[in-house]
């Protein structure tokens, strides 16, 4: 079922939210840069930005003006650290990668952006409210000292003034980068089992901060870092508060952490991701916001692995944040039909998303029914009910036709359920059998290369040792007939390239003949007896048109083409001559193509073009003198008629 919150309030949507609802939304931050870019009015430390209340932005961190800064940095090169490239670049800030010279490690340097300062030189509120932030996060990360939280080695200032803290330098991706591809590409069961740990981890974070009084009020999948080598580091503090003062103490002389992190009275609200929100992040006052919203955030990114989507995915934020605010969760298995969702994390889910935030378990409770799921009855449960469906489906899919897909489907089924408990005996026998009837149908179908893949994923046995060898002999086989094949095709192209080349041999002597033939029977004026064998050469062209590739041969055809066509025009045959000097244009058209620059093609087109258009003069001249002798023959006719009508009169 769906989780509601209880409507004991009404809440407007602010006038500021992200383009996207997976964006955070800062409304001090916000107001801030409208201060910066002209889309705010000044008031001091309150700024309305809607009719409907105020934003309220946290007391402002002084440094001790009576404290020199722990580092000074000076262009690309410091006391103590060496700037390399930039790494990383946000709304505010910058990362550069330094080394720091005193251990030769590699760090990273964060410090607010040089044109936002220059910015706001005139407007001092701003540029004050600009190095709060940035040291209110760095204090409060400084201060989080816990392996899955990015450790924080410094805090100063440049040169110029501008704050900067020395940092891990975290080499790796983003876990939402990690998890959009592995969700359009692993199994439920083998996702699920690849990142739970790293939810795990997130939340042994949270529960430290939490242990300090502290919550972060703005996780997600994109906050949290995954390095080469395993490291899961929760990132990105810029919105932590304290909820509980009592709670906020270092081990040590240091300043209480509700000395530098704002206390929840006193934060800018609503603020968060709308994609993600808990009901209490929505409302203007952040006074319910405590560890219970922490763990909301983290049913949302249990959400994700189970959906693919976050618990209030919408086309925009605002329809997200409404749905935030009315704590309308759809249940994953219903949100993600296609996935197989385990009841345990469903229900883990479902309650740390409930509206009602008394009833969400904390976050050891949330990252203990973790563990559990991963390391207990319940994936042997769930790898139980896989193979009994997959041994459902084996049996449907034998008992009319198995193909590929259907044995592909079975064997991915068993082996998620072998992924969930390596001990299902019943998966692990029902599995092998999959691969052998693969095997054997592969090799019915000549497949024998997808033979030998299934072949060898069975256990070690007579019968796959068998199966193996044959697929071995099959396969040299199948060489041995590919080898004489590629022989015979050999064979077949010598012949033909053979052909081909006597071909164009004797165009080439037949187009010097007809040539010779025409100039000596033109001489006796005799050139109609050339006629069939013009006729008879074209014909022969036409029939074998494709057969003669290379340019050389091609341009003997042309040669050819273009005699045939002037015995046929020289006969009287105008037709049959436009359809040889047809032939040897677009031969010459194709060659052109290939090589423009070619000036011997364009004067041999340019020729058999003048030759077409001699051609279709005469046969303009021969249809006028027929129309001029027609023209006669009735006007002789006419004058006959009228002397014999004379005579007789």
């Amino acid at each position: 079922m769906t989780t509601r919150r209880p409507k004991s309030s009404q809440v407007v949507l602010p006038a500021e939210l992200p383009q996207r609802p997976t964006d955070s939304f800062n409304p001090g931050r916000s107001t801030v840069l409208g201060l910066l870019w002209g889309r705010g009015e000044r008031r001091g430390p309150v700024v309305p930005i809607s009719g409907s209340g105020e934003v309220r932005i946290a007391n402002i961190i002084e440094p001790d003006p009576n404290q020199a800064p722990s580092t000074v940095l000076d262009g690309s090169n410091t006391q103590g650290y060496e700037l390399l490239a930039p790494v990383g670049e946000g709304g505010f800030g910058e990362v550069l990668e330094a080394v720091q010279r005193s251990l030769g490690r590699h760090i990273a340097i964060k410090r607010l952006r040089k044109e936002l300062l220059e910015d706001v030189q005139a407007e001092s509120y701003v540029a004050r409210h600009l190095v709060s932030s940035f040291r209110q996060e760095a204090l409060t990360t400084g201060a989080l000292e816990h392996p899955n939280i990015v450790p924080v080695y410094d805090l100063g200032v440049d040169e110029e003034g501008r704050p900067l803290m020395a940092m891990k330098l975290v080499r790796g991706r983003k876990w939402d980068e990690v998890l959009h591809r592995d969700f359009s590409t692993m199994v439920s069961g083998e996702f699920l089992a690849r990142h739970l740990p790293v939810l795990i981890d997130v939340g042994q974070a949270v529960a430290f901060a939490h242990s300090r009084g502290v919550v972060h009020r703005d996780i997600k999948p994109s906050q949290v870092m995954l390095g080469e080598f395993g490291e899961v580091l929760l990132m990105d503090w810029g919105l932590a508060l304290v909820f509980d003062p009592g709670r906020a103490e270092l081990q040590g002389p240091q300043l209480a952490l509700s000395e530098f992190t704002p206390w929840s009275p006193s934060v800018t609200s609503p603020a968060g991701t709308p994609a993600y929100m808990a009901p209490e992040q929505t409302e203007e006052a952040a006074v319910d916001v405590g560890p219970w919203t922490d763990v909301y955030l983290l049913g949302g990114c249990l959400y994700f692995l189970m959906t693919g989507l976050a618990p209030h995915d919408e086309a925009t934020s605002e329809a997200s944040f409404r749905r935030a605010i009315e704590g309308n969760v759809v249940p994953p298995s219903r949100r993600a039909p296609d996935r197989m969702v385990p009841p345990e994390l469903e229900a883990l889910c479902l309650q740390a998303l409930e509206a009602d935030r008394h009833k969400r378990p904390s976050a050891i409770e949330f990252i203990d029914a973790l563990k559990d799921y991963l390391t207990g009855a319940g994936r042997k449960r769930e790898a139980a009910a896989l193979t009994d469906d997959a041994s459902r489906m084996a049996r449907e899919a034998w008992a009319e036709y198995a193909g590929y897909e259907e044995m592909s489907d079975v064997a991915g089924m068993l082996e998620r359920a072998l992924i969930l408990d390596p001990d299902n005996k019943r998966a692990a026998e029902l599995h092998q059998q999959v691969l052998l009837s693969f095997a054997r149908s592969a090799i019915a179908n000549s497949d024998l290369r997808l033979a030998r893949f299934h072949a060898e994923r069975l256990r070690p046995s007579p019968e796959r040792d068998r199966m193996l060898a044959e697929i071995a002999a099959l396969q040299q086989q199948q060489q041995r007939a590919q080898k004489s094949i590629e022989h015979l095709y050999a064979r077949a192209a010598e012949e033909r390239n053979a052909a081909q080349a006597a071909r164009a041999d004797a165009e080439g002597l037949l187009a010097h003949f007809l040539q010779h033939l025409l100039d000596t029977m033109g001489a006796q004026g005799n050139p109609a007896v050339l006629k069939p064998l013009a006729i008879e050469v074209l014909a022969h062209i036409e029939r074998h048109g494709d057969r003669t590739p290379g340019r050389d041969a091609l341009k003997v055809r042309i040669s050819c083409l273009s005699a045939a066509g002037e015995v046929l025009h020289a006969t009287g045959n105008p037709d049959e001559a436009l359809r040889a000097y047809g032939e040897a244009e677009e031969l010459l058209r194709r060659f052109i193509k290939t090589d423009p620059t070619d000036e011997a093609l364009g004067l041999d087109l340019s020729e058999v073009r003048k030759r077409i258009r001699a051609v279709h003069n005469d046969t303009q001249n021969r249809q006028r003198d027929e129309r001029v002798v027609a023209e006669f023959e009735s006007a002789r006719r006419d004058l006959l008629r009228h002397l014999d009508d004379l005579i007789e009169g």
